[in-house]
């Protein structure tokens, strides 16, 4: 089965029953072409048996934490890429895997399917600006930073970051430190290498981003907005005209539903000039 067909096949099941390992290495294989999946799956099974027995049920969550830490960080030498974080490399798992390098995300995408091999309980914390990692105690729950070594990290530590990225703008909230499931962390890795994409001018990468995108997420209309504007950037007029006739039909009082009919307009007047 070719990986964009697995991929969707993938996403028929319940969040909950979608591998978040297998998904991640479906969509990279998409853009790798002839990426063995099974052979990265078998690398993180590897690491989850040499992590194996340092991390227990019965150990406390910071002992386990630490252990984590110590088996990733140390030993296995993986890091964040704080000097090229726009790399697209580094939203790819497979890229991850062989480079040991990544973004807050995909480390803890490594994070948790390793944690998850070890029975150790961790969800993910989609936290505008930085994902992070929770274990799930019901008093008094942990986050981790897979990007910064794991290291954990207070609710105070978080309102302070998101004062730095956003100021007032975007105050913390509880719910931005509540956990998500498998199609949130995919549809925001794959947000993430869009807006890469997109800013390089790897227009046609950026719009095959959002096709994937839609595959996770069908609902998320939007997405038809920002594919048409990258297709009529990289001058598929059709292909523009149908993806921003489409937002408009499910969001005709959007805020830039008059934007986006200029936009149509102008694609038709393109168009007849072609003629």
């Amino acid at each position: 089965m070719e990986p964009l067909q697995a991929f969707a096949e993938l996403l028929r099941r319940n969040d909950a029953e979608i591998p978040l390992d297998r998904a991640a290495l479906l969509f990279a294989a998409v853009e790798y072409e002839g990426l063995d999946v099974d052979a990265y799956l078998g690398r993180l099974n590897a690491m989850a048996s040499g992590l194996r027995g340092r991390v227990s049920s019965e150990h406390s969550p910071g002992r386990a934490v630490a252990a984590m830490n110590s088996y990733l960080f140390d030993e296995q030498g993986f890091g964040g890429n704080a000097l090229s974080y726009y790399d697209p490399r580094n939203s790819y798992l497979n890229e991850v895997l062989d480079r040991r390098l990544g973004i807050p995300i995909s480390l803890s995408v490594l994070y948790l399917e390793l944690a998850r091999r070890v029975g150790f309980p961790l969800e993910g914390v989609g936290m505008a600006g930085h994902f992070l990692l929770r274990y799930p105690d019901p008093t008094q729950p942990i986050l981790v930073d897979a990007f910064n070594q794991g290291a954990i990290v207070t609710e105070e530590a978080c309102r302070q970051r998101l004062r730095g990225l956003f100021g007032d703008e975007l105050p913390l909230t509880a719910a931005m430190l509540e956990p998500v499931g498998t199609r949130a962390i995919l549809f925001r890795m794959l947000n993430n290498l869009k807006g890469i994409y997109a800013q390089h001018e790897d227009l046609a990468l950026a719009a095959r981003t959002v096709d994937l995108m839609l595959l996770v997420e069908p609902s998320a209309v939007g997405e038809y907005r920002d594919r048409g504007l990258l297709r009529f950037r990289a001058a598929d007029l059709r292909g523009a005209r149908s993806d921003l006739e489409r937002y408009l039909e499910v969001r005709s009082d959007a805020p830039d539903a008059a934007r986006i009919r200029e936009h149509i307009a102008l694609i038709d007047r393109l168009d007849a000039m072609k003629n």
